[in-house]
């Protein structure tokens, strides 16, 4: 991998060379390389000021002007990243020199062939760390400045999604390295995000999805982008399937490994349509429902609590704030029986109604924090609460640091042992002023209690810290909170800002114990102490059921346990290929172990305190299907297991081993045993997904393997 300036030079060559000849180089892009190099090599414009009748000259000096105090850091990777957006291929240019591109080492060199007495049992033993990569090898440092050349610019209403730009082969960018302090802001990397704000955001696995929204225009924002939460990657996926059309102020949900859209302002009018991302597939989808559906909506809040989609307030463009109906949805697989939604005639004194609020689900019941009524904003000390058992109303009476009433913000809820939970609340407005703060409701069985937080890392990094910030979007994960766009006093943003969950007392000194999920990928950890496990799927394999199944392993050996599944996204198409499915117990061992210490080596990338979810994680894990061929009395006869393994990287402890084997069919054999994304997970065939026989031996394989841990 070349660092810098190394390969600001390279591109400063190619820049100056075969790029002035590309038809795609505009004006506005000349001044920009110009500065930028100059930039780069000189520092701040200190040259006089040129004439005004020379035209050229001035438009040049006020380019390079314009940039202030950017380092030369800063400068060379804008320089590079503007580079790249032309012509992600520039480094194949011959006279640079460069054979293949430049990307770091995915996989550790394979593990040499176990015995196969060793390999068909379960084995346990110390490994060394992974040795680093020969050769100097740079890591390219974050700023919350770079790349705003290489961002793409907000498309037209209604035109379509541009393709996603080909992975040029670069090393993706790194997360926020020694940045994230616990109860302390860190502003991730944001080349390649997109700027917006009113839009939605989700996290499944360790992917935050974000749909829609406005630009900086003002216009509708197009197409889905996503932020790989591994190596702090943006990027717009291909995806199957009709998209959901575009639209702003609308609802984002999860459920199991499906991302849930929901209604929306779209030019003059709302919607009411509901359309479910696949993050498995990575195909939309449009649920059958029949009947009568909400009415039309925007700037709602929903919340998903018991395999159903609940839905509160909002606005319409005819009708202005909607009345406080509650509506609900059953939520299925697409493909399942229709399903209908229902209002529901709910008892105790309703919400006023309300839009621009925010909405938490803790257990059964859904909290809605704040937001704008015909009678004003309103207030956060009695948070109306809506149960969704028995269907009534109640209010939380709170104390503490309570927040100014506001609209516009945003909320996420982390819920605990027992009754206890937590309640981040950032940003928003009122007529008055805009929000920066950050507040936490803890509650408990002592009651509920707001309390105002400080970011640690104000006095070091104060560039760091979000500015007052409307209709961003907010979700969790591993331990940090993300924020995500929004509107600022400069616009639409595109940052990406962490928050570290700090570790707080028992629920006598704080109110509320420590916190723990409440399912794979669901909620995040606020305690260093609990275990963050990452856990590395095969390629194209049913994460959220790979998860479903190892959870009660690991949360029984390591209480609170969180278990954050992920395919090796990062894997080139050639060791996809090859780790499909292994076809014998010896090749299966080869390669979990090259999975696990893959893993270890992109690890040593990352600082302890790096936004990244694959250094925040304390245990790497990794499962491997295998399916081997037997001869019975000539006819071949095919058997299948998984092969699993966890690193402990604090005690530097390995273990692997296999479940048990069970005979399938050649149908089965064929399309991918235990690695089918849709399958019979979705009841559409029996192609090797996880079924229910199938997950509960690789529950029991994941028991038996960390029993004793």
């Amino acid at each position: 991998m070349i660092g810098y300036p190394e390969k600001f030079e390279l591109a400063l060559r190619y820049g100056e060379g075969p790029l002035q000849q590309n038809p795609a180089l505009s004006d506005s892009d000349k001044l920009l390389f110009y500065a930028v190099s100059m930039q780069a090599q000189k520092g701040p414009c200190k040259e006089p000021r040129p004439s005004m009748w020379d035209v050229v000259a001035k438009a040049k000096w006020n380019a390079w002007n314009d940039l202030g105090k950017l380092s030369a850091f800063e400068a060379m990777f804008k320089y590079v990243s503007a580079i790249e957006s032309l012509d992600p291929d520039w480094w194949k240019w011959p006279p640079l020199g460069l054979e293949q591109p430049e990307e770091p080492s995915a996989a550790a060199p394979a593990a040499p062939a176990a015995p196969a007495a060793a390999a068909a049992a379960p084995a346990s033993a110390k490994s060394p760390p992974p040795k680093p990569p020969s050769g100097p090898v740079t890591f390219v440092p974050a700023s919350p400045k770079l790349a705003a050349a290489a961002a793409p610019a907000a498309p037209p209403v209604d035109e379509p999604d541009s393709p996603p730009r080909p992975d040029s082969g670069m090393a993706p960018l790194q997360l926020a390295p020694n940045a994230l302090a616990l109860g302390g802001w860190s502003c991730l990397p944001d080349s390649g995000a997109p700027a917006r704000y009113r839009h939605a955001c989700a996290v499944v696995g360790a992917r935050l999805f974000v749909y829609g929204g406005r630009g900086n225009s003002g216009r509708l924002a197009s197409g889905l982008h996503q932020l790989d939460l591994l190596t702090g990657r943006w990027s717009v996926p291909a995806i199957a399937g009709e998209p959901p059309d575009l639209r702003w102020g609308h609802s984002m949900n999860t459920f199991r490994q499906y991302v849930i859209v929901f209604g929306g302002h779209r030019r003059r009018g709302c919607l009411n349509d509901t359309t479910m991302l696949d993050t498995e597939a990575m195909q939309w989808d449009t649920p059958l429902i029949e009947g009568v559906l909400p009415p039309p909506r925007g700037n709602h809040a929903a919340a998903v609590v018991s395999e159903k989609l609940w839905l509160f307030g909002g606005d319409a463009a005819t009708f202005g704030v909607l009345p406080h109906t509650v509506w609900c949805l059953p939520l299925a697989s697409p493909g399942s029986p229709a399903a209908s939604w229902t209002a529901i005639n709910a008892t105790g004194e309703p919400a006023p109604p309300c839009s621009d609020h925010a909405a938490v689900a803790i257990g059964a019941r859904v909290l809605l924090l704040g937001g704008s009524s015909p009678q004003g904003y309103l207030e956060l000390q009695r948070i109306p609460t809506f149960h969704t058992d028995t269907l009534s109303w109640s209010r939380l009476v709170t104390s503490g640091a309570v927040p100014s009433a506001r609209a516009g913000h945003v909320a996420c809820a982390i819920t605990g042992s027992g009754t206890s939970f937590q309640v981040f609340l950032f940003g928003g407005g009122n007529s008055a002023t805009g929000f920066d703060d950050i507040v936490v409701l803890r509650g408990g069985a002592a009651g509920a209690r707001w309390t105002r937080l400080q970011s640690s890392s104000a006095a070091e990094l104060p560039k760091e810290q979000p500015p007052p910030t409307e209709g961003a979007a907010i979700s969790s994960s591993g331990g940090m909170l993300l924020i995500f766009g929004g509107y600022t006093g400069a616009g639409a943003t595109r940052r990406c800002y962490a928050w570290g969950c700090e570790p707080h007392d028992d629920e006598s000194a704080s109110g509320a114990p420590k916190t723990a999920p409440t399912g794979p990928g669901e909620g995040v950890a606020s305690s260093s102490d609990e275990a963050l496990v990452l856990l590395a799927c095969p390629a194209d394999a049913p994460a959220n059921r790979h998860a479903t199944a190892a959870v009660p392993a690991f949360t029984d050996a390591l209480p609170g346990a969180i278990v954050v599944p992920t395919p090796p996204a990062d894997w080139s198409a050639e060791v996809h290929a090859l780790v499909s499915v292994a076809d014998s117990p010896t090749q299966a061992l080869s390669l979990l172990t090259q999975t696990l210490q893959g893993l270890q080596l992109q690890r040593t990338a990352f600082s302890q305190r790096s936004a990244s979810l694959l250094a925040r994680a304390r245990l790497l894990a990794a499962v491997q299907p295998c399916v081997q061929t037997l001869r019975v009395g000539g006819q071949p006869r095919f058997f299948a297991c998984f092969w699993v393994g966890v690193v402990d990287v604090q005690r530097g402890k390995t273990v692997v081993g296999s479940s048990m084997s069970r005979e399938i069919s050649a149908e089965q054999a064929a399309a991918g045993w235990g690695k089918d994304a849709r399958g019979a997970l979705d009841g559409k065939d029996a192609r090797g997904a996880l079924d229910e026989d199938t997950a509960a031996i690789l529950h029991h394989a994941w028991r038996a393997l960390l029993r004793g841990f």
